[in-house]
């Protein structure tokens, strides 16, 4: 399924009423099986093994969707309050405040030498505008790819204390580890814009 959005995501404007069609179908679906999983459980003595079956594909469906709203933050920044909609990215002043009230550019010096690897390692076409999306998407969807154990429980207290999902600043994480590589790399932020998709089908 996620293979199938990343594809939609990256298919230039027009599938976006397909996406949110998706997700309220998925959305109907949890819900049904949290309803059946209930009424189930009333009798839990006899059907048990069924209850826990029910509870574990339950579990991989909100993760599944963890994961699609890690995509379409990715993918459609300008949605973010965190982030700037205009191209290159960047952080909004909300976004700013929340960098530095998760100390988040002090973490990723701290774990600099793995965020460096993984991403040399994992993106495979290295322009400015893959690496910015990978970034962002891993921030979001696979954060203990890129911080510790620590960082993430503290960043997700964080989150807990605001009331948001700690999905909601991987634009923030994302978008900070970008910049953090592109000084390394000596990449200039504007060449974000030379490789995205959208700018090149753009209408000159």
């Amino acid at each position: 399924m996620i293979d199938l959005l990343r594809e939609i995501f990256t298919s230039n404007a027009g599938s976006f009423g397909f996406v949110f069609a998706l997700f309220m179908v998925i959305f109907y679906a949890i819900y049904k099986i949290t309803k059946f999983k209930t009424s189930i459980e009333v009798e839990h003595g006899t059907f048990g093994k069924r209850v826990d079956k029910i509870e574990a594909n339950t579990d991989h469906i909100k993760e599944e969707i963890i994961k699609i709203k890690g995509l379409f933050a990715s993918n459609f920044p300008s949605f973010d309050p965190y982030l700037q909609s205009q191209s290159p990215v960047r952080l909004t002043s909300k976004g700013i405040t929340v960098a530095q009230e998760i100390n988040i550019e002090s973490r990723i010096a701290n774990n600099w030498n793995h965020i460096f690897e993984f991403i040399d390692e994992s993106v495979t076409n290295k322009n400015a505008y893959d690496i910015q999306q990978f970034c962002i998407e891993q921030a979001t969807v696979n954060l203990s790819s890129l911080l510790t154990k620590i960082d993430v429980n503290e960043i997700k207290l964080y989150a807990f204390k605001t009331g948001k999902p700690v999905e909601a600043f991987g634009g923030v994480i994302g978008i900070t580890i970008r910049d953090a590589y592109f000084k390394h790399k000596g990449i200039d932020v504007l060449d974000v814009d030379k490789h995205d998709p959208d700018k090149q089908h753009a209408p000159k």
